[in-house]
């Protein structure tokens, strides 16, 4: 009962400090910062001074692509292996095209045949078939010249009673059809000989076009089965292997890339610390794997949004649903990270960094030799 009543007692001190003797939160540390001893110890320097926390990853100059077939077809080949470094263009991964190769070889004679054809009716007709129906029209016309001396004649004798009406209908109605022929033959040789009509020339280039385009559409299907590489970078990730099928809607990205020549950190600074931090900055940046920094960078640029917390440092006390700033962090003289590493960001409040060894804090007169760590 006695001990109870102590430990009520220093809660309600510890009560009484907070929200009367210290309304301004002063005891609290920065956002999302746990407050340790150690980080204490190692921040008592003025110029090391922690205006932001923030969790963080490992990424490249560029973000890393995820690069997905745009058509459904099964591996053929792999050219890139798991770290290779490539240029923007390097063919990555061939899938199977023959089925597009196909269906490009049927737009080209398709392609071939309307340009044919419209060729074909802008030169005209040869000169042999000029000169054939021009003969026709000759016969028909000495057909029809015979037929007609040959009704006069009938029709003279007709008058003297000579011929009988049955032989001049005969002979009229011959003349007539002779003259009907003469006149298609004659429709015929003009539409050889007169150059097209613009609507005709028109129909045609129309069928050229739209042969061109499908021509189009099937090489561009066929360079799809060459995936290729959108910028110079790191081959991260391939994820198949030769023989199994992609398609456009897999949720696994077929290969991943990014710039690794120069590192960045992407932190997301909580909306409470975002107005503080500015592009210039210092920041530590620490990880798991040790206690002292594993490396110092400048931010580079602030993105002009806040949006919703993606991620996370799984501490105690972390708000989940804060908004943020997304900050971009370059690394000097960093180490070979991995893409993707964790990390914790500490933004500094002066520009000018601070490599103090954690012994020469001691001997200075700091509380701890330990740095801070997550």
């Amino acid at each position: 009962m006695k001990r109870a009543i102590i430990v009520s007692a220093v809660f309600s001190a510890f009560l009484l400090y907070l929200f009367v003797v210290d309304p301004g939160n002063k005891f609290r540390p920065p956002s999302g910062v746990d407050f340790d001893i150690e980080s204490a110890a190692f921040d008592t320097n003025p110029a090391a001074e922690v205006v932001a926390f923030a969790a963080g990853t490992i990424e490249g100059t560029t973000q890393t692509i995820d690069l997905s077939p745009q058509v459904s077809e099964r591996i053929d080949h792999i050219a890139v292996e798991l770290g290779q470094w490539v240029q923007r263009g390097d063919p990555l991964v061939q899938l199977d095209q023959r089925l597009h190769q196909s269906r490009v070889d049927l737009a080209i004679a398709r392609r071939n045949a309307a340009v044919a054809k419209r060729d074909r009716l802008i030169n005209g007709v040869r000169a042999e078939q000029i000169s054939a129906a021009q003969q026709l029209l000759l016969a028909a016309q000495s057909e029809l010249s015979g037929s007609q001396r040959q009704r006069d004649r009938i029709t003279k004798l007709h008058g003297q009673y000579a011929a009988s009406d049955h032989d001049l209908d005969l002979l009229v109605t011959q003349c007539d059809i002779l003259a009907s022929r003469v006149q298609s033959v004659a429709a015929e040789l003009k539409i050889l000989t007169d150059p097209p009509r613009d609507e005709d020339v028109r129909i045609a280039q129309s069928e050229v076009d739209a042969a061109e385009a499908e021509l189009n559409l099937a090489r561009i299907q066929l360079q799809r089965c060459t995936l290729t590489a959108p910028a110079d970078g790191q081959v991260l990730d391939i994820s198949l292997q030769v023989g199994e099928l992609v398609h456009p809607e897999s949720p696994t990205a077929l290969l991943r890339l990014s710039d690794t020549r120069q590192l960045r950190v992407l932190a997301e600074i909580d909306e409470y610390d975002a107005i503080r931090v500015r592009p210039g900055m210092r920041c530590r940046i620490h990880c798991d794997a040790q206690r002292t920094p594993i490396a110092w960078g400048i931010v580079s640029l602030q993105e002009p949004t806040m949006r919703n917390k993606s991620t996370f440092a799984e501490r105690a006390g972390e708000r989940l649903d804060a908004h943020v700033q997304r900050v971009w962090i370059e690394l000097e003289d960093a180490p070979e990270l991995p893409i993707g590493l964790s990390v914790d960001v500490y933004v500094l409040h002066q520009n000018d960094r601070t490599r103090q060894a954690p012994e020469q804090r001691t001997a200075s007169g700091s509380a701890s030799s330990s740095p801070l760590h997550r």
